[in-house]
C-alpha cells in the first residue's frame, strides 16, 4: 500500500494489490495463475461489485513481479481475455536463463542480492517444472513480440 494508495490518489483510478501465492510453499506457475484469476474477474466481474468499468488496465510489476505481469499477459491471449492496454516493467526478471547479459554480470558486484543468493531463489522457485512450462511460461523473452503485438504502451526499465 506504500505505492498503490498514492498511485491510485494521484492517477484518480483504482488499483489492486495482488496478495499472490509465493515460494517456498507456492512454486510456479501458482503465482501465475493467482494474478490470471484476479486479472479474469476484474476483466469479467467486477463490475457487478464496485462501479468499476475497466476499459484502460495496465498490469505493472517489478523484478519477479515484471515476469508475473508478462507471464499473466501471455496467459491471458490465450485464455481470450482482453489484452491490459499497458505494462509497466521495473527492472523485470524477464530472461531466466543461464546467459551472462548486462544485468547479469553488473549482478556479481552487487552487495545485497548477489548471483548466488538469485540462482538459489531461481532454482526454489522454477527448476522442477521449468521443463514442463517452457514454451507456455518461461522464459517471457521467448513471447515478447507476441506481447508487444497486443498492447498499446510498454514502458520497460532495466533488463
Amino acid at each position: 500500500q506504500n505505492y498503490t494508495r498514492p498511485w491510485s490518489k494521484e492517477l484518480d483510478v483504482p488499483v489492486l494489490s495482488i496478495d499472490y501465492k509465493k515460494p517456498p510453499n507456492h512454486r510456479f506457475p501458482a503465482p501465475v495463475y493467482d494474478v490470471l484469476a484476479v486479472y479474469n474477474f476484474v476483466c469479467k466481474h467486477i463490475h457487478n461489485y464496485c462501479n468499476i468499468r475497466p476499459t484502460t488496465i495496465v498490469l505493472a510489476g517489478d523484478s519477479a513481479g515484471g515476469n508475473l505481469v508478462l507471464s499473466t499477459t501471455a496467459l491471458a491471449q490465450k485464455a481470450n481475455l482482453p489484452p491490459p492496454k499497458g505494462l509497466f516493467l521495473a527492472y523485470p526478471a524477464s530472461d531466466l536463463r543461464s546467459v551472462y547479459s548486462p544485468s547479469r554480470i553488473n549482478s556479481f558486484t552487487d552487495a545485497i542480492l548477489h548471483p548466488s543468493l538469485l540462482l538459489m531463489c531461481l532454482k526454489e522457485y522454477l527448476d522442477k517444472i521449468k521443463k514442463k512450462f517452457k514454451t507456455i511460461l518461461w522464459p517471457p523473452q521467448f513471447y515478447y513480440q507476441s506481447l508487444i503485438s497486443t498492447t498499446n504502451h510498454l514502458t520497460c526499465a532495466g533488463h
